[in-house]
């Protein structure tokens, strides 16, 4: 009875993620257990079964499965289970089959264990190989004619001396010395070439992402499967044609990744943005003691500048690293006072003479009239709030010279902002969002917010994208500065009742010391946050702060 229960139990954990008709099992042997999340039907209380089979064939009384367990949905019929397996199972390819009345689904998916005899054998064959052909002699066809692949549960593909090659070169720029694999190590890095070979022989970009999301470290959902179809076909082409010769297949899919939004970028600040939060990545830098740091604020939009202009000539990720260097000694060397030769009084007879008559009517140099750093600001209410921003490097315009006022702020864009503005440093606790993958412009300044609790998602998600409410940016900074507004007096707007509740005391608080402010009495905290109003509430922020 019990080895039934734990049969039952081992059952549920190998399969990942259902999808109503689909289910997506992932294995992880750091505490060698499965999960299994998902979604069957709409309400609670659906009864289904968790089969776990060596093979795919239909069950029967004859095909019976290695482990079976009955389970129900939670509400909204979801469910989520992570269950121990036992040690003693053998590495290779199973198969989940779900069993319900809402639907059947089923996949493969493998299990790489550690103490295997046949995984320690072809580890040790993995690490003897000293290059790509005995790799691939290591994983091909044995003497007893057996494919060695196999046992670790990957069907021996027809591309397998390609895979091979690429395979070498990620053990070794994956691992400081590849005799330290273990079999997770190499489970892995077969997954992450698979996925490389897949995109390169023309496989679907969301499948491909979805399957191997976990061996390549990043998110399956949102952020890669909503990028526009021509980005998609525009990074697996960038990635594709990386050199897996000279970095890891992750790395190369961040370089990809970043450098295909670099080509998608728009604006002097979206440039900023995106360069700034991947200085790592372009191992560029940006810090107290740089060269960048030397550039006074204001003028370091050329940099950025420089950059933009050049986008479409650069066809790689070095490229912008090499032109940001040279941009920056360019800038700095423009900003030098000139130095003139100074006689030093002695030499020959024929030296210099200086004209003593002052008479002669002297050159007059005309100082121009300061140039407006942004030309669609001149009647806007936050004219001198972005000009003073703008100098202290905090916001940026766009490229044709404008800063469009009244556009929108996305959410991602105003916490940017806020740890821009304020230096708002990582907090004691990881927090993260299905929706904000590690690659993205704003994930640092996400994780830095978040980190600190001065920002929450909804079910998991940070909508990075949607646009700010008023009354949603007045929680962020009623968060952020929670323990100097905590004691003041309320403010009553007349549109008060269309103030969400969890709102009420940010928005009185902010209110009452006239870091956020109405209008005609009237608070509107529905209506989108523009990016002059961004651009004042931050400045009476900072004016705050100074008190």
């Amino acid at each position: 009875m019990k080895k039934f229960v734990l049969i039952l139990i081992c059952m549920l954990l190998f399969s990942t993620t259902v999808y109503a008709d689909n289910v997506v099992p992932t294995f992880s042997s750091d505490d060698f257990s499965l999960s299994l999340e998902g979604t069957l039907g709409s309400a609670a209380g659906e009864l289904f079964t968790v089969n776990l089979i060596d093979n795919d064939d239909a069950l029967s009384s004859i095909n019976v499965p290695y482990y079976v367990a009955p389970y129900v949905t939670e509400a909204d019929g979801i469910f989520n289970i992570n269950i121990l397996l036992p040690t003693t199972i053998a590495s290779g390819k199973w198969y989940v089959k779900v069993d319900s009345i809402v639907a059947t689904p089923s996949n493969s998916f493998i299990i790489v264990n550690p103490t295997d005899t046949n995984t320690i054998r072809l580890l040790a064959s993995v690490k003897a190989s000293t290059n790509a052909s005995e790799l691939y002699s290591a994983l091909n066809a044995n003497s007893a004619g057996v494919d060695d692949i196999t046992y670790v549960g990957f069907d021996k593909p027809q591309n397998l001396s390609e895979i091979c090659d690429v395979l070498y070169y990620e053990l070794k720029n994956s691992n400081e010395n590849v005799q330290t694999i273990d079999t997770d190590d190499f489970y892995h890095a077969f997954r992450r070439v698979l996925f490389f070979t897949d995109l390169k022989g023309g496989a679907d970009f969301d499948t491909a992402i979805t399957t191997y999301a976990d061996s390549m470290a990043i998110s399956s959902s949102g952020e890669y499967t909503s990028l526009a179809a021509d980005v998609k076909e525009s990074f697996k082409n960038i990635f594709v044609t990386s050199d897996y010769t000279a970095k890891s297949l992750k790395e190369l899919f961040a370089d990809s990744m970043f450098f295909v939004k670099f080509k998608a970028l728009e604006t002097l600040g979206e440039c900023e943005t995106l360069i700034t939060a991947n200085a790592g990545l372009l191992t560029i830098d940006m810090g107290a003691n740089s060269k960048y740091q030397k550039i006074p604020n204001d003028m370091r939009y050329k940099v950025f500048q420089k950059i933009c202009e050049s986008k479409d000539s650069l066809a790689k990720t070095s490229e912008v690293k090499s032109l940001f260097d040279t941009t920056v000694n360019d800038v700095l060397d423009s900003l030098d006072v000139p130095k003139f030769p100074v006689s030093s009084g002695r030499g020959s007879s024929s030296s210099v003479k200086v004209d003593t008559n002052y008479t002669q009517d002297m050159p007059v140099t005309i100082v121009p009239e300061p140039q407006p750093l942004f030309d669609d600001i001149a009647d806007s209410f936050a004219k001198a709030e972005i000009e003073a921003l703008a100098k202290d490097g905090i916001i940026s315009g766009y490229a044709d010279g404008s800063f469009k006022p009244q556009n929108n702020v996305t959410r991602a864009e105003f916490v940017t902002l806020i740890v821009r503005a304020l230096g708002i440093e990582q907090g004691a606790d990881n927090a993260s969002f299905a929706d904000v993958s590690f690659d993205e412009w704003y994930y640092d300044a996400v994780a830095k917010m978040a980190s600190n609790a001065y920002i929450s998602g909804y079910n998991g998600c940070f909508n990075p994208d949607s646009t700010i409410t008023r009354q949603d940016a007045a929680v962020i900074i009623y968060n952020v500065l929670a323990e100097l507004l905590s004691d003041l007096e309320p403010s009553v707007y007349n549109d008060a009742e269309q103030i969400s509740e969890y709102a009420i005391d940010a928005i009185d608080a902010v209110s009452a010391v006239q870091i956020m402010k109405g209008y005609e009495n009237n608070f509107r905290p529905t209506d989108f946050i523009t990016r002059a109003e961004t651009a004042v509430l931050i400045s009476n922020v900072l004016s705050f702060l100074d008190k």
